[in-house]
C-alpha cells in the first residue's frame, strides 16, 4: 500500500465514510451504551447506525442488546422514548435526540 495509500485513505476519511468489510461505514454498527441507571440491571447496548442524507450525518439505534431476547430493554427503550431522549425512526430505527450542552 505504501506511505502514499494511507496518506490519501486518511484525508479521505475526513470526506467520505471509510469502508469496513464491504459497507459504508454508516451501516456499520458501533455500540451505543444507554446507562443502567434507568432500571435495567445491566448495560444495554444498542446499535447506532450512522446514516448520510445529503452528507448530513444522523446516529440512529437499532433494536438489539439484544431487545428481542431482553425484554427489560424493551421497556427501557419505551421509556427512552417517553421521556423524549430517543425518537422512533420506523423500520425498527430509534434516533438519539441530540442535546445542546
Amino acid at each position: 500500500m505504501g506511505i502514499y495509500g494511507r496518506h490519501v485513505s486518511s484525508i479521505n476519511s475526513f470526506r467520505e465514510p471509510r469502508c469496513v468489510a464491504g459497507l459504508p461505514v454508516w451501516q456499520k454498527p458501533e455500540p451505543l451504551i444507554i446507562p443502567s441507571c434507568l432500571t435495567c440491571p445491566e448495560e444495554i447496548k444498542a446499535y447506532v447506525y450512522l446514516t448520510t442524507i445529503d452528507r448530513a450525518y444522523a446516529p440512529q439505534i437499532k433494536t438489539a442488546c439484544d431487545f428481542e431476547s431482553h425484554k427489560q430493554c424493551e421497556g427501557i427503550l419505551k421509556q427512552l422514548i417517553k421521556k423524549k431522549v430517543v425518537k422512533t425512526k420506523g423500520d425498527g430505527l430509534y434516533s438519539v435526540k441530540q442535546e445542546d450542552s
